[in-house]
């Protein structure tokens, strides 16, 4: 009888986390990481029409003075 609680409680405390953990993630999913998303690809937009046409790396050397 023993070895049953011995093997079922770390067993079933390993499942309550999982379970936990996934309908955690899928509030979030729902709620608060689709804001920072949308919140990201605004500014991501907004970066990119600002500085269209302009090269994001500045250049170091110039080969042609050789």
């Amino acid at each position: 009888m023993w070895i049953y609680i011995i093997i079922a409680v770390p067993l079933l405390f390993v499942v309550g986390t999982v379970y936990t953990a996934l309908k955690e993630q899928k509030r979030l999913e729902k709620g608060e990481l689709k804001r920072v998303l949308e919140k990201r690809a605004l500014e991501k937009h907004s970066l990119l029409t600002k500085y269209e046409g302009k090269s994001a790396v500045k250049k170091q050397w110039d080969d042609d003075e050789w």
